[in-house]
């Protein structure tokens, strides 16, 4: 009796190994082919591209499994069927990466397809693509002015290219409560309602609540001025100097004075000194650049450097049209000579009536006054145009 027991229950194994193996091949070959043709007839892919279509697809994944425990739950499964689905789901599920790498491999790539992926390639090793959460503190009396205008741009193009979203600050006291909330209020259609919120926090100390606002999670920070301090003590003043200062995360300080209402930066322009820093001002500059914008990055040589700088300036020019290329946009390169850095990167600016001027810097440490070296801030203080200042 033993024996035949033994013999049933591997008889009975093998009828349902053989069912499961069935299910396997008919649940296979049903959706592999069934997408296979449709993207061979429908959409006109070649044999290896339709294979990995269906090859992907055939993962059946968790959700075949919650159908199955809800068949077995009411009772239209029974404990048999049920494995035989389970086992089924998970041999498809492990079956579909392995088939991927397989026909993947041997998909050949159109040109625009590597086109693409090399762009998406170089989008992802960008400054820009670390942003997703952007905070913008402003003053509870403020009036709507060209830095909002020029704030306004730099959100949505980041917007669109990144994805990132936007929230305005306003930080007042109890007396100015009401009036930093009709200060929101002016400022939703220049920042629009896409993506942006508005938050009002009431505090006596409006440096510490925007840094304590900045810690939850922003990757920029983004304030802006219409001019810099007189006072040779500040830069822009103390409370923007303590904020770019103490900042959590990146700075980007706008500066920027009266300007049109339908401002857009179509002639930008972006020293480039072979740093990290004028690096991540040419990712700021590219993701601000549509189809019409013209980018100009400028090596300025001075007559103790340019002998020995020359090749430098060179191999800088060919690394930021490289690296424009790879995101679809070019840009006009250039060395020139000056007797100061401040003066031919102004030279430039003038010569081309340029919209924008990019400036990529790190924050100096030491005293409680904003660093930013005097090359930055005589230029932020001299140009004709908006400034951008970025701390990374």
């Amino acid at each position: 009796p033993v024996l035949a027991k033994v013999l049933m229950d591997l008889d009975l194994m093998r009828r349902e190994l053989g069912i499961t193996l069935a299910v396997i091949a008919v649940a296979t070959i049903g959706k592999v082919v069934g997408a296979y043709a449709g993207a061979r007839v429908l959409s006109g892919q070649d044999h290896w591209s339709a294979l990995a279509y269906g090859s992907g697809l055939n993962a059946r994944g968790a959700l075949e499994i919650i159908v199955a425990t809800i068949g077995l739950s009411l009772g239209i499964l029974s404990v048999e069927m049920f494995s035989i689905i389970v086992v089924m789901a998970v041999v498809t599920s492990v079956m579909a990466p392995v088939a991927l790498r397989f026909c993947l491999a041997r998909v050949e790539t159109h040109h625009d397809e590597s086109n693409r992926l090399a762009r998406a390639a170089a989008m992802d090793s960008t400054f820009g693509a670390r942003l997703q959460r952007i905070l913008v503190p402003v003053r509870p009396d403020l009036a709507a002015g060209g830095t909002q205008r020029v704030q306004s741009v730099i959100s949505d193009r980041l917007r669109r290219v990144y994805g990132t979203s936007t929230t305005v600050l306003s930080v007042p006291d109890a007396a100015t409560r009401d009036q930093a909330a009709a200060t929101l209020h002016r400022l939703r259609p220049v920042f629009g309602a896409v993506d942006t919120s508005y938050r009002l926090v009431v505090s006596d100390r409006p440096i510490e609540a925007i840094l304590r606002e900045a810690e939850w999670g922003f990757d920029l920070m983004m304030v802006g001025t219409p001019t810099v301090s007189p006072l040779p003590s500040t830069v822009f003043g103390t409370v923007l100097d303590d904020l770019v200062r103490l900042a959590p995360c990146p700075t980007l300080v706008v500066r920027a004075a009266s300007l049109a209402d339908d401002w857009i930066p179509r002639r930008i322009v972006v020293p480039s000194k072979g740093t990290a820093s004028s690096s991540r001002a040419l990712d700021l500059a590219l993701a601000l650049a549509d189809e019409d914008t013209r980018i100009t990055t400028c090596h300025v040589l001075t007559p103790t450097l340019s002998g020995a700088r020359t090749d430098l300036a060179q191999d800088i020019a060919v690394e930021l049209e490289q690296r424009a290329r790879q995101l679809g946009r070019t840009v006009d390169a250039r060395s020139i000579e000056a007797t100061d850095v401040e003066l031919g990167i102004l030279t430039v600016v003038r010569e081309i009536e340029a919209d924008l001027l990019i400036l990529g810097t790190n924050v100096r440490s030491g005293t409680r006054r904003l660093h930013l070296g005097p090359r930055v801030e005589n230029l932020v203080g001299h140009a004709p145009c908006p400034v951008l200042v970025l701390n990374a």
